[in-house]
């Protein structure tokens, strides 16, 4: 093997990993560019639909409503949605051992809790960046104080 062949060699294999490096670069590139469209596409569908007032419940908040002296669970205590700037009602009620499953926005929200002979109280809810994860969920105990 001469030494031109070497060079060749050398080269063709040196060729060879600059097209993989670049290959790899390129689908990694359309890889994210895919996904900052499917972002983008997701958050303006639910700016839109939030506007219209027709977006889909898809952050859960769960958790107990006790009473705060006794700490026995209430049961059938309201759990509503209070947006600050308008937007869908969400309701739940809590079942007999004082637990609640409430879908709702995953926007900052408040929850307002409701209980006969009990004090409404209120928590706050959801995620800064909801358009970016409008998906999720928390946990969320509160304790009523009696009237």
């Amino acid at each position: 093997m001469s030494y031109t062949d070497d060079m060749n060699q050398e080269e063709s294999r040196f060729n060879r990993r600059q097209l993989v490096i670049l290959s790899i670069a390129f689908v990694a590139c359309c890889a994210f560019i895919a996904g900052a469209l499917w972002w983008a596409g997701s958050a303006f569908r639910y700016g839109a639909e939030r506007v219209q007032n027709k977006a889909t419940a898809s952050y859960e908040v769960s958790g107990t409503v006790t009473d705060s002296v006794t700490r026995k669970p209430i049961p059938w205590a309201t759990v509503a949605t209070d947006f600050q700037f308008g937007g869908k009602y969400f309701e739940a009620t809590s079942e007999a051992d004082g637990k609640y499953v409430l879908l709702t926005l995953a926007e900052r929200h408040r929850l307002i809790f409701r209980a006969n002979g009990y004090r409404e109280a209120s928590v706050n809810v959801g995620k800064q960046w909801f358009s970016w994860l409008p998906k999720g969920s928390e946990h969320r105990d509160i304790a009523l104080s009696p009237q």
